[in-house]
């Protein structure tokens, strides 16, 4: 991934419930944070993803699902 002219590598997805960052004042459902390390040295960049519950039934939607079904069920 690239950002503001450097390139960076994804070293860790974490899934946390509920969510630790506020998004519209509100604390979600859920929050994924993607950590990035720059490859020419400096601060890492989080990007930080809220989930909120929906009703709605999407392609995306299933496959969050799966993954966080599979994590919680091989996660020590």
């Amino acid at each position: 991934m690239w950002y503001n002219q450097e390139k960076y590598n994804v070293s860790q997805i974490m899934i946390f419930s509920p969510s630790l960052h506020l998004f519209n004042n509100n604390k979600v459902e859920a929050e994924i944070i993607v950590e990035h390390i720059p490859e020419s040295g400096g601060q890492n960049l989080f990007v930080c993803v809220p989930i909120i519950k929906s009703s709605d039934s999407t392609t995306a939607s299933t496959l969050l699902s799966q993954v966080i079904s599979r994590t919680a069920s091989n996660a020590p």
